[in-house]
């Protein structure tokens, strides 16, 4: 993600990074434009890291994809915000959880979703009886433990569905609470609407050992719909992601879009 130049005789193009903000719970994310990928989970999990950003967890994601589609005109009709939504329809977003899917035949079926900081992803095992350590005096919201960093949590099989759905039942679908929190999870839902088919969630269901996947969010194209939201368990081979660069809190309670959505455009270092 270094500024490059490239020089040929007389003709020159330079290129660098863009900031993106987007307003999170108490204030806002920055995020690094241009994206990572299209490559695999840990080699876009390893140039994150590499070029000094923060790996975006599930919930930063959540909240750009949301800002990309339902934010104001004048922030989602920059290039690169409308960047976000090619990149939706042409390989998706690598979400940093690691999810280890129960036995539906086992006596506790359903999925642990587990915050993924360092880019693991399927590279080394997790074991339930350490997870549910982790979830030991947790706070349960509609079905769904939460671990109390939130670093870890559990939906039980009956808490999702899998395979098209309404945003209402996404909204309020396990999975995609346990993946995204509850804020997310209505953030997603919002976005769904922005299609003209229904969203769609697609899940494991190991019957006798337990499976460990990466999670995936796209918009790709579906040659019996169309395109639309696509909340994946098993993110398949190749993606994207945003680094992150910064999260600030809020100076003052009441901000606007306007202020809080803020696309700056960097060059680094500046061009003399």
């Amino acid at each position: 993600m270094e500024n490059k130049t490239q020089t040929t005789q007389n003709y020159e193009v330079k290129t660098g990074r863009s900031e993106i903000s987007v307003p999170y719970k108490d204030g806002k994310l920055v995020f690094i434009h241009p994206s990572f990928g299209l490559e695999s989970y840990w080699g876009v999990a390893r140039a994150v890291v590499k070029a000094g950003l923060k790996l975006p967890t599930s919930e930063h994601s959540a909240s750009l994809v949301h800002a990309a589609y339902c934010g104001p005109k004048e922030f989602t009709e920059t290039p690169q915000v409308t960047n976000i939504g090619d990149i939706m329809k042409r390989g998706g977003l690598w979400i940093a959880n690691r999810n280890l899917w129960t036995p539906t035949q086992g006596k506790n079926p359903g999925v642990y979703v587990v915050l993924d900081e360092k880019g693991v992803g399927t590279m080394s095992e997790l074991r339930v009886n350490d997870l549910e350590k982790e979830l030991e005096d947790c706070e349960e919201v509609n079905g769904i433990r939460f671990s109390k960093n939130e670093k870890v949590r559990f939906a039980p099989r009956d808490t999702y569905k899998d395979g098209e759905q309404t945003p209402d039942e996404l909204a309020k679908n396990g999975f995609v609470i346990a993946s995204y929190g509850v804020k997310g999870a209505e953030q997603l839902a919002e976005v769904s609407r922005k299609f003209s088919y229904l969203p769609v969630t697609w899940i494991l269901e190991p019957k006798h050992e337990a499976e460990l996947r990466v999670s995936a969010l796209d918009a790709n194209y579906d040659a019996y719909s169309g395109y639309r939201l696509h909340v994946r368990a098993d993110g398949g081979r190749y993606g994207h992601a945003f680094g992150v660069l910064e999260m600030k809190t809020a100076e003052a309670p009441e901000k606007n879009w306007a202020e809080a959505f803020e696309c700056i455009q960097k060059i680094i270092p500046k061009a003399k």
